[in-house]
Parts: structure tokens; sequence; C-alpha cells
């Protein structure tokens, strides 16, 4: 949902779609956390060109493009927020403490999940 608002309708710069994906939207529930790993545009294409893995069709495409999509990715979740648990996560820190935070904030909702199927 998240990357189809930011890449889609923001990225593309399609905002005619934004208020029909935002009636859909409604027809499903929302999770209860959500996490939103932030990361600036230039790091993350760094971080693509770096790992080795192959180079999607989005990986080329343009840094303002990049800086459209982490806008509707900001877009996405600041309208979410309220209605459901936004958990932001500094993602330009060391990947062990991106793990650390994340895993702190999900472990209490799988134990919950988890005692409910005992």
């Amino acid at each position: 949902c998240a990357s189809t608002f930011a890449y889609q309708v923001v990225g593309r710069g399609r905002r005619e779609l934004a208020e029909t994906f935002w009636a859909t939207q409604r027809l499903f529930p929302l999770p209860d956390l959500s996490i939103y790993l932030v990361v600036s545009p230039e790091i993350g294409l760094a971080r693509t060109s770096c790992c080795g893995g192959v180079p999607t069709r989005f990986d080329s495409e343009s840094l303002e493009f990049h800086k459209r999509v982490g806008a509707g990715y900001d877009e996405y979740f600041a309208h979410i927020d309220g209605h459901t648990r936004v958990l932001r996560i500094d993602a330009e820190k060391q990947e062990e403490d991106v793990q650390d935070v994340a895993f702190t904030a999900v472990g209490p909702l799988i134990g919950a999940s988890l005692s409910v199927c005992k």
C-alpha cells in the first residue's frame, strides 16, 4: 500500500489517482504497526549500487524521482498515523541498530499473537 502510493501516485506524478487510492484503502484493515525505515534517496541509491544486487528499473530512475518517492512515503505515513501505530526508524544508522529498534517494537506484538493462538 505505502509503496503503491509513494511510487505510483507521488513518484510518477499521478495525483489524480490519490482519491481513488485512499477510497480503496478504506476497504482493508490497517496493520497494528507499520515500520517506516527512513533513509535519504542519496544513501538509499548508494546502498543499491554497493550490494552486488541486480539493479531494478527503479534504481535507474533520477534522484528527483527518488526524492518524490520519499515525499510520497512521508505523506502516506502521515495520513495513516493516528489510525494505526507508525514507527519511524532512522535507517541511516548501523544495520544492527535499526534491527534492534524494529525487533523491540515487533517482539511484544508477536508474543501477543502467539499467546492468542495457544
